[in-house]
């Protein structure tokens, strides 16, 4: 698992003195990938919330090549899934789930999770 791999950047974006060295830290990465895809039992999972800059190399055919988005939680899953999760045996109306679950509009689950 390779969390936040935006972090190492897109070699067509690099510039100024650090750029050569930061080139060297993509192409490492990528020799590391380079046939993972035909090991048996070995998944390489890259998390960003950046997608676009990530270097293009490493989404090709044989590396990344699979993309999953996620997307925030839907009021239903905040109110009923989260928020009653995370209050556990707190006795709670349905109706003041979805008020908690309406005022978190737009975050995730684990600013949800946070605000209980």
């Amino acid at each position: 698992m390779i969390d936040e791999i935006d972090s190492t950047g897109d070699r067509g974006a690099f510039s100024g003195h650090n750029a050569k060295y930061n080139i060297e830290v993509v192409n490492a990465l990528l020799e590391l990938l380079e046939g993972s895809a035909g090991r048996i039992g070995v998944a390489v999972i890259g998390a960003t919330n950046y997608p676009d800059k990530v270097d293009p190399a490493l989404r090709r055919p044989g590396r990344l090549d699979r993309h999953c988005a996620l997307e925030l939680p839907d009021l239903e899953t905040r109110a009923a899934q989260i928020a009653r999760l995370h209050l556990g045996d707190e006795p709670i109306a349905t109706e003041d789930l979805r008020t908690v679950a309406i005022s978190r509009v737009g975050r995730s689950g684990a600013a949800l999770t946070q605000y209980v």
